[in-house]
C-alpha cells in the first residue's frame, strides 16, 4: 500500500499535469481563433479590392446621356404624333 507521502507527490504530479493540459488547450484554442480571424480578415480585404477596382472600372464604362436618351424618345413620339 503506497504511503501518504506518495500519495501526495501523486496528487501534486497530476495537478501539475492538469494544468499543464489545460494551459495547452487555452493556447491550442487562442491559435485557432487567430487563424479563424486571420483567414476572414484576407477574404474581406480581397473582397474590398474587387470591389473597389470594379467601382473604378464602372466609372469608366461607356452609357449614352440620359438627356439624350429622353430626346431621342421625345422626338419618336413628336414624329409619330405628327404620322397621325
Amino acid at each position: 500500500m503506497p504511503s501518504t507521502a506518495a500519495k501526495l507527490a501523486s496528487g501534486v504530479g497530476l495537478a501539475g499535469q492538469e494544468s499543464e493540459i489545460q494551459n495547452v488547450m487555452n493556447k491550442i484554442t487562442t491559435d485557432k481563433n487567430n487563424k479563424i480571424a486571420d483567414s476572414f480578415d484576407k477574404v474581406f480585404l480581397l473582397a474590398a479590392i474587387i470591389l473597389i477596382a470594379t467601382c473604378f472600372i464602372g466609372i469608366f464604362t461607356d452609357r449614352k446621356d440620359a438627356n439624350d436618351t429622353k430626346t431621342a424618345i421625345a422626338k419618336g413620339l413628336a414624329k409619330s404624333l405628327q404620322a397621325d
